[in-house]
């Protein structure tokens, strides 16, 4: 490959493939027909050993790694076995133990080809359904695995993140990656003997196995089974695909987004500026389109097509249905119903949107005071440089903006597609994308616990990663900031969460909102807000299996103690998955024992995907 990039060769409409590994076994005598057939109109000789090689190899294909390491406690158990020689032989055996990845690893897409296949070959794999055909599931995968290796070698000098070619701050052109950490506990460990030896050698173990774990994450490979093929993992992963099909309620859980606009932007903005773009939906709606298109430039709002939230929401993953039919099928529907019935992906595309014209105006706003030298309150300083924007970098903002930006009454439009100033422009959209995702809340990397992010911690957690990031982005930060913004925004939040439990009253549960008391609204309220984060969820954990004995509303004398069903148990333990498996057990029950009642029938229901959807809720109550 690097032979070709040095020639400047290239290949000619390249798209990366995937190869479908169900499809495969299922009609290998296909697979090898095609790629014999293919190597005689090319001329290529492959003796049967290779082929055989080759069906093997493509057979088991899948688009992500994992790095194998060693955890450090079998290293003890290695050492143990090794019989402790002292300072000498702990060196001896270490020297042959690698603390960093223990193989580096490289975007598959970027190695050379070595089954080359002609237009008629690749037509034939897709007919036979042998290879993916779905362009945007292909390009997806395609940047999943390329963005972050382009990124992470752009900063370290290499996509594993260990920083080979820096030497120091003056001499290098990268940052210090993980073999200068490595490097600087060798340092540390020269002179030390016996226990704190050891105890500085398993910190250092530590310390580098997080970092490896940040650039795992990064590259989507953190918490990859051993054989994404086995039927667990494809059960685990489907099962996740099925819950956000039939557990979800859709668009109208996320309306207290928009009341994060004010709470991020400060209440007279944050009206001012989303007054102004209502209002001019009235006319022509141009600075709704041009907010959406600046969102766009930035990454963001592109959920109709990506589905990028919808996903993080359901905890599917970056890649689905490349190991199975039935799991690619699921993956597809999930999709669908975020797009087309909960329409998560609509309204998210449509908050960010709104978001947009809000944060940008800040962004700009701010900039131009702050490079006058005009009154700017520390704390919007603070926010400009969170985002990578100080002084200097907003003198450029403003000086673009005044070149190529349009003002409305209250609103700053950047138009950075006409800038002229690249690092301005960089400068803006990144702190666009980073607030916007603050805003609309959308889970980073960082803001979960690792074991959430492994393939059988991510069943046991799924939905939960949202309130982690509420927690991180909404509750902690707000807290900190400790001003006006926070408190009305946190009322709006509330008022929100009333506003759609009212409505789930009356739509869904087909009950009478005005005989909650005061008490209870209020409860319910925060809990559809959002605003505790997973604290709301630790909340309905103890109630739940405490039978409503310890919690928020037994403290307030709000419910007096009851059982909760060992579904609902079994969910909170188990999660999601748990209370899907538990409620099949049980209707299997009943049918076995001929007991099949109207609890039966809705036990039932609740298999059926899209019942939970709020506005379908009446339909599936009458098939009920």
């Amino acid at each position: 490959l690097m032979a070709r990039v040095k020639s400047g060769s290239k290949v000619d409409n390249y798209i990366n493939r995937i190869y479908l590994k169900d499809a495969i076994k299922a009609k290998p005598e296909v697979f090898r027909r095609i790629i014999i057939e293919n190597n005689k109109r090319q001329g290529i000789t492959m003796n049967k050993k290779a082929l055989d090689d080759l069906v093997e190899d493509l057979s088991n294909y899948f688009p992500f790694q994992r790095f194998e390491k060693t955890p450090w406690k079998k290293w003890l158990e290695e050492w143990d076995a090794y019989g402790k020689g002292g300072v000498k032989g702990l060196d001896e055996f270490l020297a042959h133990k690698r603390f960093i990845f223990n193989k580096d690893r490289y975007a598959r897409s970027l190695r050379a080809r070595t089954l080359n296949l002609d237009a008629k070959a690749q037509l034939d794999l897709i007919d036979e359904g042998l290879i993916m055909s779905d362009i945007f599931g292909l390009g997806k995968a395609y940047s999943r695995q390329i963005i972050p290796d382009i990124l992470l070698t752009r900063k370290f000098g290499d996509p594993n993140g260990k920083g080979y070619s820096y030497i120091s701050e003056a001499e290098s052109m990268t940052s210090p990656g993980l073999l200068t950490v490595a490097n600087e506990y060798a340092m540390k460990l020269i002179g030390k003997k016996g226990k704190t030896r050891i105890a500085l050698i398993k910190e250092r173990d530590q310390v580098l196995s997080d970092l490896e774990a940040s650039i795992e994450l990064l590259r989507g490979t953190y918490g990859l089974p051993g054989d994404p093929h086995a039927w667990y993992s494809i059960g685990m992963r489907t099962m996740k695909h099925y819950n956000t099909l039939t557990m979800l309620t859709g668009f109208m859980a996320a309306i207290p987004d928009a009341a994060r606009i004010v709470m991020t932007s400060g209440i007279k903005r944050g009206f001012r500026t989303q007054f102004d773009l209502f209002g001019n939906f009235l006319a022509d709606g141009k600075l709704f389109k041009l907010s959406k298109a600046e969102a766009r430039s930035a990454g963001e709002a592109w959920d109709l097509i990506t589905g990028q939230r919808a996903a993080l929401m359901g905890d599917v993953g970056d890649m689905f249905g490349v190991a199975n039919q039935i799991e690619r099928g699921m993956g597809k529907l999930a999709h669908f119903n975020f797009m087309y019935i909960n329409m998560m992906s609509r309204w998210t595309e449509f908050a960010k949107s709104l978001a947009s014209v809000t944060i940008g105006s800040r962004i700009i706003e701010d900039s131009i005071k702050w490079a006058k030298g005009a009154d700017l309150a520390d704390k919007w300083k603070t926010a400009l440089a969170s985002s990578g924007i100080d002084k200097e970098m907003a003198k450029r903002i403003a000086r673009q903006f005044e070149e190529h930006g349009k003002k409305t009454p209250y609103n700053f439009m950047a138009n950075t597609a006409a800038w002229t100033d690249d690092l301005a422009r960089n400068a803006f959209r990144n702190a666009l994308n980073k607030d916007i995702n603050i805003t609309i809340v959308t889970p980073g990397l960082g803001d979960t616990p690792k074991w959430m992010s492994t393939e059988l911690g991510s069943v046991f957690s799924q939905f939960k990663k949202f309130a982690m990031g509420a927690q991180q982005r909404m509750l902690m930060r707000g807290m900190q900031e400790q001003d006006a913004d926070f408190m009305f925004g946190a009322l709006l939040l509330v008022g929100s969460g009333m506003f759609i439990d009212a409505v789930y009253h009356k739509t869904r549960f087909n009950r009478d909102y005005s005989k909650l008391s005061l008490t209870q609204k209020l409860l319910n309220a925060f809990d559809r807000s959002g605003l505790a984060g997973i604290y709301t969820d630790i909340n309905k954990a103890l109630e739940t299996v405490s039978d409503n004995r310890i919690g928020l509303a037994p403290l307030l004398g709000e419910s007096k103690p009851y059982g909760s069903s060992m579904r609902w148990k079994m969910g909170t333990i188990g999660g999601p998955t748990g209370g899907q498996l538990y409620n099949i057990a049980d209707i299997l029950f009943d049918i076995h024992g001929k007991k099949y009642n109207h609890h039966t029938a809705k036990n039932v229901r609740r298999l059926i995907p899209f019942q939970n959807v709020w506005y379908l809720d009446w339909l599936f109550d009458d098939l009920q």
